[in-house]
Parts: C-alpha cells; structure tokens; sequence
C-alpha cells in the first residue's frame, strides 16, 4: 500500500446506520483490526480505553497472514480509519471503516468499550449484547465471555462423497487478561507495557451427511498498546475428528497515522 494514496470507503450517513437482519460477521477483535472499545474521544493518557482509541482521522494499517489449510498461506495488507461519532439505537458511537468497505460501530459503555453493530453491502446487523472487546476494570486474571464465529474454518469445504459443508457457525469465546506488562515487536516498532488477552472455545455440532459431530476449537491471542490499540492478534482454528481441516490467523501493525495535538 505504500506510495500510494489511500481511499477510504465512503462516510456513513448522517442519519446513522440502518438497522437490518442480522448477518453472519468476524468475532470482535478481528473487527477492531478491520476484518474479530468509554471509548470516548479521549485525549492521550492513561484511561483504560486508550488501550483501544477510538479517534477522528486516525488510520491503521495491518499486516494479515492467513496458513488455512485447502487454501494455503496468503499475506495481505488492511487500512481502518475512524470517523466521526453517529447515532445508533439512540446512543453514540464510533464508526470505524475498514479498506473493503465494512464499518464497524463501537459504543463507550461504563463497563467497557463494546462492538454495537456491523455494516456489509448496506445491511446493518446489531451485535449480540455483551459484545466487548475490552471489559472493565483492566485487572490481570479478570474474564468475560464473548459470542464468536467461526472465521478460518468458513473458508473450508468439508468433502464427503457427494455432499459439501462449509463450517459456518456461532462459538462461546471466554476471554481472560493474562498479562499487562508485554512487550511486543512488530513492523511498526517495539510496544511496552502491553495488555495481553487469551481467549479459547469449543463446541461440537452436527454436520451430518456421514460427517456426524464434529468438535470445533478456537483460540485467540491479542496485544493491545495504551495509546495506540491493537497491535498483534494471533488466532487459530480446528476442527476434529472430520480434519484435518485448520487454520491460522496473524495481523501485526505496520503504520499509524494519528493527527492531532496528541500524536
């Protein structure tokens, strides 16, 4: 993407995002990076949401390195922007535009900052209550559980005789703050004091057609920088006894751009 002009996707309406079915979407933390949080407009400091700022005119950019299984490694580049608050549902929230068009709208709530709603080919769905992606207070030890969706595996086709099956399906993800303190080296520079986040789940389900049950396990691993938000996320996903079908995700921060007085 360097050395070239970046085109964010078009600013939402004014009016705020129209509210639709409820559509399949990348779990949280990707959605942070731009696919799975008071997240006021808070000056720099040392307020738990800086660990995920949500400001005007700020730009990510993520380097995204998928190893799936029956499609092979693929490296990419994604750019996320944040606009400027809107209404939806009668509350605020802030509207952050991924490179491919989607938006994702997140709301500062006293208990953490969580993911309100997403927006796909203008079809807005509302997220599952409860939907953080940071939860507070920002202790080690502390959990929350967070509904997920298969993201790797859904690339996948299971192939049995005649009959295919993409797993596509809701998982229970149980996140735990393991570490407040990590360092953590990426192509954007070498971030301190970082939060840690662990997140696993599991789950069988029936795929039938001679597949039968399946166990589907996921697990997540996420840093967040204070003043800066997510800089590396590390997820897999696998599937057993009808394998082996599996998948890995990593996304690293490769530039910021945040103007302002704050920078």
């Amino acid at each position: 993407m360097r050395g070239r002009a970046y085109r964010p996707a078009p600013k939402p309406r004014a009016a705020g995002p129209r509210r639709t079915r409820r559509a399949p979407r990348a779990p949280a933390a990707l959605a942070a990076a731009g696919l799975g949080l008071g997240l006021g407009l808070a000056a720099c400091g040392d307020r738990e949401s800086d660990y995920f700022p949500l400001r005007p005119g700020w730009t990510w950019e993520y380097r995204v390195t998928t190893d799936i299984q029956s499609v092979g490694k693929q490296v990419s580049k994604i750019l996320v922007s944040d606009r400027p608050k809107t209404d939806f549902d009668r509350k605020k929230v802030v509207p952050r535009i991924a490179q491919d068009g989607r938006v994702y709208y997140y709301a500062a709530k006293p208990e953490g900052v969580a993911l309100v709603a997403t927006r796909e080919d203008r079809e807005t769905s509302p997220a599952p209550p409860g939907e953080y992606v940071l939860k507070y207070p920002l202790e080690k030890g502390a959990t929350w559980q967070v509904e997920s969706h298969t993201y790797l595996l859904r690339r996948q086709v299971f192939t049995r005789g005649v009959r295919n099956v993409i797993i596509d399906t809701p998982i229970d993800l149980t996140y735990t703050i393991e570490a407040l303190d990590d360092a953590v080296t990426v192509p954007a520079g070498t971030f301190r004091r970082c939060l840690r986040l662990h997140a696993e789940g599991t789950r069988k389900v029936d795929l039938g057609g001679g597949i039968g049950q399946v166990g589907l396990n996921v697990t997540s691993d996420e840093w967040f920088a204070r003043g800066v938000g997510l800089v590396k996320l590390v997820r897999s996903e696998d599937s057993a006894p009808a394998g082996p079908v599996s998948g890995t995700m990593g996304r690293e921060l490769t530039r910021l751009e945040k103007p302002g007085w704050c920078d």
